[in-house]
């Protein structure tokens, strides 16, 4: 280990604003390459294909009951007022990616916008990070001027 980590003569701060700038540059590109790929996933994905069933009959030509469950089984625990849906981890903000304006558009209309959408983010992720860095800098430039 270096001795200059230990030096007191030496502030920290302005190392950890640039540590701190790194990190999160670092994360910024990591969310940035993770878009790219759900985009380009997104464009070679098929789109689902949505078919109405036709309800299913027994040897008789009778309707087929689903099978008895008790009541309650299944359900959540707990006081639930009327028109409340429970969304679990496979609601349809996650099973369907991509903005939501775009739900009936083709894959790649979708998926340009997607990657567009996810272009945009980084770069205004990187520009509030990069003026927050600048501020803590300035601060602490200001901290060594005599009044």
């Amino acid at each position: 280990m270096s001795s200059a980590f230990f030096n007191i003569a030496r502030p920290i701060a302005p190392r950890l604003i640039q540590c701190l700038y790194y990190i999160a540059l670092v994360l910024i590109a990591l969310g940035l390459l993770r878009g790219l790929v759900g985009g380009v996933q997104m464009l070679r994905a098929p789109a689902p294909v949505i078919t109405a069933s036709a309800p299913s009959t027994g040897p008789q030509g009778q309707s087929a009951e689903p099978p008895a469950v008790a009541p309650g089984a299944g359900q959540f625990p707990g006081p639930r007022r009327p028109g409340m849906r429970r969304r679990g981890f496979g609601g349809p903000l996650i099973s369907r990616p991509g903005p939501a304006f775009l739900r009936g558009a083709a894959p790649p209309l979708r998926a340009g916008a997607f990657i567009f959408l996810v272009l945009l983010r980084a770069v205004i992720g990187w520009m509030v990070v990069r003026i927050l860095a600048e501020i803590g800098a300035t601060i602490l430039s200001l901290r060594d001027r005599p009044a």
